[in-house]
């Protein structure tokens, strides 16, 4: 419970306090935080902490995967898209601030190679 609560905290903080340079890194942090928040409840919902009615219920040898197993396949699955979702928009990110970068260093090239053909020409 208290990773819940830290995560839940550094929310909070970054929130009201805004600690990063930029609006897009401010995104960045913030969407890693929900991130981390909702990987919490996917480890309480792989874990054996929920604990498993129907099995002790139905103790048949079947060979068939109980649907609450079931379930948790189907919940795995779709947290394996989440974890890819929020790596992608994390590369997204990291992408478009090396793009930004380098096309703000080709800027500053372009004018230094201006000014010196233009004091070569006086």
């Amino acid at each position: 419970m208290l990773y819940f609560y830290l995560s839940l905290a550094t929310i909070g903080y970054n929130l009201i306090n805004r600690p990063m340079n930029t609006r897009i890194i401010q995104l960045m942090d913030n969407t890693n935080e929900y991130f981390i928040l909702l990987s919490g409840y996917a480890i309480m919902l792989f874990s054996g902490w929920i604990y498993d009615f129907e099995h002790d219920r139905d103790s048949s040898d079947d060979v068939e995967v109980p649907d609450d197993l079931q379930l948790r396949y189907n919940l795995g699955f779709f947290y394996i898209g989440f974890l890819l979702f929020s790596v992608a928009i994390n590369l997204v990110i990291v992408l478009f601030e090396i793009g930004k970068m380098l096309g703000k260093k080709n800027r500053q090239r372009v004018y230094k190679l201006k000014i010196a053909q233009a004091l070569k020409i006086r």
